[in-house]
Formats: structure tokens, sequence, C-alpha cells
């Protein structure tokens, strides 16, 4: 099975579990990825604003790996190890659908201009803005594992 992350919190939460898992404080990390500890504290309370170049970096860090998986379909799955290759897979598949890249970016809510830098892979994108893009798509972010880890199915 796998942990499918629909919002920036049940990523946090586990990213949180391999901290403590590892033995590590919240410090640790962030000296791991180069950010402040409140930086750390709010991946792990799901902070919407949270940059996915940094959540990226620590679930790295974690030993957390990620991928992209089209719903419904989980023997199609993308590994996801970078922010370019989602950014890749997100132009894709926007395109193969026949959205543009202006009509995403209404319905997620967000300026065109970002969405093109979610697409060449950006790290400065917020998390919520890659996860919602992903569900407008048909996508889900998502790490092997053996529960699903939100309410939403």
């Amino acid at each position: 099975m796998i942990m499918i992350y629909y919002d920036p919190l049940s990523l946090g939460q586990q990213l949180k579990k391999l901290r403590i898992e590892q033995k590590l404080n919240q410090a640790d990390v962030a000296l791991f990825v180069g950010v402040s500890e409140r930086t750390v504290r709010n991946i792990e309370k799901g902070a919407v604003g949270t940059k996915a170049g940094v959540i990226f970096e620590a679930a790295s860090e974690l030993g957390l790996l990620l991928y992209v998986i089209e719903k419904n379909e989980e023997q199609s799955s993308y590994e996801a190890a970078s922010l370019v290759k989602i950014g890749n897979i997100i132009r894709k598949t926007r395109k193969e659908q026949k959205i543009r890249q202006d009509d995403l970016a209404a319905i997620v809510g967000v300026q065109h201009s970002v969405l093109g830098r979610l697409e060449r892979g950006a790290s400065s994108v917020a998390i919520v803005t890659l996860l919602k893009c992903l569900n407008e798509l048909g996508l889900h972010l998502c790490s092997p594992n053996r529960q699903v880890l939100s309410e939403e199915q």
C-alpha cells in the first residue's frame, strides 16, 4: 500500500514521525536542511505557506521517498525525487488534459506565473499550491507505506 498526502499536515505528520523514529530533534533536522527550528515546526504543523523545496529537502534528509501517482491507478507511479520532475509531470499532464496554464492557475487560486514556476521546478512555490495542482490534475503525492494519512479519500 501507499501513503497519500492530500494536504501539508499529513506530510508534516509523516516527517515528524520519521524524525522521532530516528531519535532526532527539530534542531537536528533544521541543521541538516539549513533552515530554522521554527521552519521545521511549521513543516510538522502543516503550515500551508511552507515552501515545497524546504519540505522536499527535509523529506530527503529523513529518508522519505516521494512519488506522484495517478488517482485510482496505483500501478502507474512516477518517481518524484525532485521538484523538477514533479513540475515536468504537472506540465505533461496539464497539456495531455488540454488545460491552459492560466485556467489551472485560476482553479488552484494562484497567478499563472506561480504555476509556471511550479512547472519549472522552483523550490519557492508553497507546498499547498503543489498539492492543489496535483489534485486538480488527478494526481497524488505519496510514499510507500501501509496506511493513508488523511480523512479525504
